[in-house]
């Protein structure tokens, strides 16, 4: 992963120096998925689940179908609470949040 610990802790692009803290990788995910092309058939918002017990939780996320497929699902690793799995997992190394127009 790329060193996100905790959901404050900040990730940065070194591409571009766009910077994020965890704790707001959720809501940049569903923003994401609003800019996405869609129609009436094309659900736009991005599946969550989370699974395990306290210290041993992980999400996993499926984004819609009209993001590139090679950044469709993404898994976080394992945390110690639900909010921070999700924070992680939207954060994630196949994230595309930190790089939507």
């Amino acid at each position: 992963q790329r060193g996100v610990e905790c959901e404050e802790e900040r990730y940065t692009v070194t591409t571009t120096g766009a910077t994020m803290r965890a704790s707001m990788a959720k809501a940049a995910v569903h923003e994401y998925c609003q800019r996405l092309w869609g129609d009436g058939y094309c659900e736009k918002k991005p599946l969550f689940r989370v699974s395990g017990v306290p210290g041993e939780v992980r999400c996993s996320l499926l984004m819609p179908s009209s993001t590139p497929s090679d950044a469709r699902v993404a898994v976080s690793p394992e945390c110690e609470s639900e909010t921070e799995a999700v924070n992680l997992c939207a954060l994630g190394e196949d994230s595309l949040i930190m790089g939507f127009p």
